[in-house]
């Protein structure tokens, strides 16, 4: 089962790049997803850096760097009001 899944796999990401070669604008938005992604991860580490004298942080995850990949500055008020008033 270990090996079917490693396979099907290998040939989902062989697929995507195929994807990718033949047609630029898909290139393109997966780039543009790959710098937000980036993008966000860099803003939760700089705001985990900037909270940690305050004991404040906010964990790096998928589900984080998602939020602020699609919603950028607000989404990190919305992650730092659901973490201040729902989960503490």
């Amino acid at each position: 089962m270990k090996v079917l899944g490693w396979a099907v796999f290998l040939l989902s990401c062989s697929l995507l790049m195929l994807v990718v070669l033949r047609n630029r604008r898909a290139g393109a938005w997966l780039t543009s997803a790959g710098l937000h992604l980036i993008g966000a991860a860099v803003l939760l580490y700089v705001g985990n850096w900037a909270g940690a004298y305050y004991g404040f942080r906010i964990p790096i995850n998928a589900v984080t760097m998602t939020v602020l990949a699609l919603l950028g500055i607000p989404g990190y008020g919305m992650l730092a009001a659901v973490k201040l008033f729902l989960v503490s």
